[in-house]
């Protein structure tokens, strides 16, 4: 479809979305802390939910808008802008800090996610990517 859903996928694509099955492997070897079923379901849910309407905003419908004014500004400006929503984790009580290397790592994540999504038109590997991401982020005990 025209925002990405589509079902099909080239066998030669899958091979591009290596470097985000390393991330969510990495991610995990930092562990996970107990928690009550009851939290886990939530963060099942909540992570789907982030990572559905981020990357639909910011890779289905932005990248599309942009795209007429040239790949670079595509890509950099939806980078951007997802990076920027991350400063809301602020009022959550994150330190500056950890914000600051937050915004860094979602600049250019959202480059990577950006990349695949011109590249392959299809944005339900990246919403999966990014729900898993989120679901062990939530989950780990880093985190």
């Amino acid at each position: 479809t025209y925002y990405g859903f589509k079902r099909e996928m080239k066998r030669a694509n899958w091979i591009l979305y290596l470097p985000l099955l390393i991330i969510l492997i990495v991610l995990c070897l930092q562990g996970f802390s107990s928690q009550p079923l009851e939290t886990i379901i939530f963060y099942v849910g909540f992570a789907i939910l982030i990572g559905f309407v981020e990357e639909s905003i910011y890779r289905g419908i932005m990248i599309k808008i942009l795209l007429p004014r040239g790949i670079l500004p595509a890509i950099l400006t939806s980078s951007i802008l997802f990076s920027v929503t991350h400063m809301l984790n602020l009022l959550s009580g994150q330190s500056l800090g950890q914000t600051g290397l937050q915004l860094a790592y979602s600049f250019l994540i959202g480059i990577v996610l950006a990349q695949l999504f011109i590249k392959t038109g299809n944005i339900l590997p990246l919403i999966l990517f990014h729900s898993l991401h989120n679901l062990i982020q939530f989950l780990g005990s880093g985190g």
